[in-house]
C-alpha cells in the first residue's frame, strides 16, 4: 500500500439482505491501523484478547501439523503403538488407531492410511479419499487399453504391501519351537522336505503368526527355515526317536522276532521290523532298519545285512540269530541262518488265489476235465480288468478285487456315459454271457480278499488264525468238489464253475499249506479257541504239543532241605552220597491248560485270556509270548517303501543312504509313538 496523501480510505462492509446496510464499524487503512467510526471506544484490552485468540488458533494449527507428521512416521515405521482399524470408504484405506497410555486402549486419530503407499488421509467428508485411491496414489493400478481394445489392470509402479515395511521378527525361542514342530509334522505325515519349505507352507505359517500377533512381514518371512534346515532337524528328531525305541525294546531282548522285505528306491533297500509282545500281551511292531542292500538280495546277503544292522544298534550276535524271521518266499533260505523262517501268509494267500484260476503245472494233469471252466474264469477276470481300466487309471491290487468292484458297482457303471467302446463291450460280455460264472468266481475268491486284509492289519495277534483259515478253505472247497451246494442259489451261481474252481483250489491250498512251520501249529494249540485242534490230524496235534513242551522251562522238584549239623555223622555222610536233583520238564501247565474248559462264545480275546492266565500258567505264558510275538505277514515292511516314496524327494538323490534310513525309520516311529 502506498503513502500517497490522495489515497482513499478502504471500507469493509457486511451486507444483510437486499438493504445491504453498512456495518457499524469502519476501518481506515493508511500507514498503520487506526480506529475510526462509531466503535472508536474499543479498549486496548479488547485488542489484546483478539490477538490472543489468533495466537491460539495458530498454535493449534502448528500442533496438528506436528501430530500428523509424527503419525505419518509412526505408520511407516510400523510402530507398535499404531494399529489399523476398519476400512474407510475403500478396502485399501484403513482407519489409524493410536495407543493411549492413560486408557490402555487404542483410540481414533481421525486419520486413515492407504495400505498401498501408507499416506495419511483425513477421516472426513469430501472427495479427497477417492481422488487419492483412484488418481494420486503412486502404487495404484491404472486401467489401460491393450491392442485388442480390452481393458485390463496394470500396475504403474511396483505394488508394495504393508508387510514389506514390517521389521518385526520372531524370537529365537519361538524359532526353535517352529523348527521342532515342522520336523514332527514332516515325519508324522510323510510330507517331503521341499513341501515343508514351499511358499504355500510359508504363507500358511505367516497367516497363523499374524492371527495370534499382528505385524509380521518380510523380516519374519526370511526367518522361516529352508529345506536343508528342516531336513537337519528331522534327522536329529529321527535319531532321538530311534534311541528311545531301542530303550523301549531293551527289556524284551530274547523274545523279539523280525519281519523283513526287500524293495527298490533308486537302489535296493532292506526294511527290518522288530516284533514282540509287551507286558500287556499286546503285539508291538517297531521299525529298526531301512538299510541299503547294495551287495545283493540273496539269503546270505540278507542275513549279513540284518546282522550288521542290529549289531550296530547294540544287539549281540546270539540275540539276532535267536529270532524267527518272517518274509516272502524269496527269502526262505534265511531259515538256515536264524531260528526259523516264517512264510508270509499274505503272499501265500495271493498265490492260492492265483492258482485257483491258473493251476501250477504239476497240478494241471489232474484238472483236465475242468480246463474249459478255468479258461472262462481267466477270461472273466480279464474282462473285469478292461472295464476297470476304461473307468479309471487306478491300479487294482488284484484281479479278484477288480471283479468284486465291478460287480458291486454294476448298476452305476451301466449308467456311465463316458465308458469307452472297449469298456462297454467288456461290460456287456461280463453281464450278458458270464453273469453266473462271474458270481461263482467271486464266491470263491472274495473270502480270500477278506482273509488277506485281516493278516495285513497287524493290529492284534493273528498267528493262531493262519492254519485254521487254510483248514476252513479246504473244508468248504471239499464240499463244493463233492457237489454239495446246500448254501448256493443255483439260479444265480454257476455250480459247474464253482466245482472246477474248488477242485483247483484244493490242490493249491494243500500245496502251500506244507510251507508253514511248527510255530504255526503251536500257535493254534496256544489259542483257547482252537486248542483242541479238532480239524487237525493227530500228527499235527503231537507236533504242536512237542514244540511247546520243548520250550517250557525245566525246574527241579521241590525238596525239603537237610539241616547242617556237624555233630550228626549220619547227616553229613548222607549229604555226600545222596542223588543229585534231576531236572524235569514242567509240562503240567500245558496239561492243565488243555484240560481246562473254555467258553469261546464270550467276548474275551486271546490277549485278554493270557493276561488273565499269566499267574495261573506262568511257564506256559512265557512260551505263549515267544510264539505269538511272531507275525504271520511282512506287510508292514512294504509300507516302509510307500512312506519313503512320499517323504523323500521325487528324485531321492539328495539324501545319502544313511540319512534316508534315519529319516524313513524316524517317520515310522513318529507315527507309532506320536506323543514322543
Amino acid at each position: 500500500m502506498g503513502n500517497s496523501a490522495n489515497q482513499k480510505p478502504m471500507e469493509y462492509s457486511w451486507g444483510f439482505g437486499r438493504d445491504k446496510q453498512k456495518a457499524s464499524m469502519k476501518f481506515e487503512v493508511s500507514e498503520g491501523v487506526e480506529k475510526r467510526g462509531r466503535d472508536n471506544q474499543m479498549t486496548s484490552e479488547m485488542v489484546e484478547v483478539s490477538e490472543d485468540a489468533v495466537e491460539i488458533e495458530k498454535r493449534k494449527s502448528r500442533w496438528g501439523d506436528i501430530m500428523t507428521s509424527n503419525l505419518q512416521k509412526m505408520v511407516k515405521a510400523q510402530d507398535p503403538k499404531i494399529k489399523f482399524g476398519d476400512q474407510f470408504r475403500f478396502p485399501e484405506v484403513l482407519r489409524v488407531l493410536l495407543y493411549d497410555d492413560e486408557s490402555d486402549e487404542y483410540v481414533e486419530t481421525g486419520k486413515a492410511a492407504c495400505q498401498n503407499c501408507l499416506t495419511l488421509l483425513t477421516v472426513s467428508d469430501g472427495d479427497h479419499v477417492r481422488r487419492h485411491v483412484k488418481e494420486r496414489c503412486k502404487q495404484r493400478k491404472r486401467v489401460v487399453e491393450n491392442t485388442e481394445n480390452e481393458k485390463e489392470e496394470e500396475p504403474v509402479f511396483k505394488n508394495r504391501k504393508i508387510s514389506e515395511y514390517s521389521t518385526k521378527k520372531l524370537k529365537e525361542s519361538d524359532l526353535t519351537k517352529i523348527y521342532k514342530a515342522l520336523s514332527k509334522y514332516c515325519l508324522r505325515t510323510g510330507r517331503s522336505f521341499n513341501h515343508m519349505s514351499s511358499d504355500a507352507m510359508k504363507s500358511l505359517m505367516m497367516d497363523i503368526f499374524n492371527t495370534t500377533s499382528s505385524g509380521y512381514g518380510e523380516a519374519a518371512l526370511k526367518q522361516l527355515p529352508h529345506r536343508s534346515t528342516i531336513q537337519a532337524h528331522s534327522e536329529a528328531l529321527s535319531k532321538d526317536l530311534v534311541e528311545k525305541s531301542l530303550r523301549y525294546m531293551e527289556p524284551y531282548k530274547g523274545e523279539i522276532n523280525l519281519a523283513v522285505d526287500h524293495g527298490k528306491l533308486i537302489v535296493n533297500y532292506l526294511s527290518i521290523f522288530a516284533t514282540f509282545l509287551d507286558s500287556d500281551f499286546k503285539i508291538q511292531i517297531v521299525p529298526v532298519g531301512f538299510t541299503p542292500a547294495l551287495e545283493g538280495k540273496t539269503g546270505r546277503d540278507t542275513a549279513n545285512s540284518i546282522l550288521q544292522k542290529l549289531q550296530s544298534l547294540g544287539w549281540s550276535r546270539e540275540d539276532v540269530l535267536r529270532c524267527n524271521v518272517t518274509g516272502d518266499g524269496a527269502l526262505s533260505t534265511l531259515g538256515g541262518q536264524f531260528q526259523s523262517f516264517i512264510r508270509c501268509v499274505n503272499h501265500s494267500l495271493n498265490l492260492v488265489a492265483s492258482r485257483v484260476v491258473s493251476p501250477l503245472k504239476v497240478h494241471r494233469p489232474r484238472l483236465v476235465d475242468f480246463t474249459s471252466e478255468l479258461q472262462k474264469a481267466e477270461e472273466i477276470l480279464a474282462l473285469a480288468g478292461d472295464v476297470a481300466a476304461a473307468l479309471s487309471n487306478a491300479k487294482h491290487m488284484s484281479s479278484a478285487e477288480c471283479l468284486s468292484d465291478v460287480l458291486d458297482l454294476l448298476e452305476d457303471i451301466q449308467k456311465c456315459s463316458g465308458l469307452s467302446a472297449k469298456g462297454r463291450s467288456a461290460l456287456n460280455l461280463l453281464t450278458d454271457d458270464h453273469p453266473k460264472r462271474a458270481r461263482a468266481l467271486l464266491h470263491i475268491l472274495k473270502p480270500l480278499l477278506a482273509h488277506n486284509k485281516v493278516f495285513q492289519s497287524q493290529s492284534a495277534v493273528t498267528l493262531h488264525l493262519v492254519l485254521p483259515t487254510y483248514k476252513h478253505l479246504e473244508i468248504t472247497w471239499t464240499e463244493y468238489a463233492k457237489e454239495r451246494f446246500e448254501d448256493i442259489d443255483e439260479d444265480l451261481i454257476d455250480v459247474e464253475m464253482l466245482r472246477a474252481l474248488s477242485e483247483s483250489g484244493l490242490l493249491a491250498v494243500q500245496h502251500y499249506y506244507r510251507e508253514f512251520e511248527e510255530v504255526h501249529f503251536a500257535a493254534v494249540m496256544l489259542s483257547p479257541f482252537t486248542k483242541r485242534m479238532s480239524n487237525f490230524s493227530k500228527e499235527e496235534f503231537d507236533k504242536a504239543k512237542l514244540y511247546i513242551v520243548n520250550r517250557l522251562p525245566a525246574i527241579s522238584p521241590a525238596t525239603v532241605p537237610i539241616q547242617d549239623d556237624p555233630s550228626d555223622p549220619i547227616a553229613a555222610l548222607l549229604k555226600k552220597v545222596q542223588d543229585s536233583a534231576v531236572l524235569v520238564p514242567k509240562s503240567d501247565d500245558l496239561e492243565r491248560y488243555l484240560g481246562e474248559h473254555f467258553d469261546g462264545s464270550g467276548q474275551e480275546s486271546l490277549e485278554q485270556f493270557w493276561r488273565r492266565k499269566k499267574n495261573e500258567f506262568p511257564a506256559l505264558y512265557k512260551v505263549a509270548t515267544q510264539v505269538f510275538s511272531v507275525v504271520p505277514s511282512e506287510s508292514m515292511c512294504e509300507s516302509s517303501f510307500s512312506r519313503a516314496a512320499f517323504l523323500l524327494d521325487k528324485t531321492r538323490s539328495r539324501l545319502a543312504y544313511t540319512k534316508a534310513e534315519i529319516v524313513v525309520v524316524g517317520a515310522q516311529l513318529a507315527t507309532k509313538f506320536p506323543d514322543n
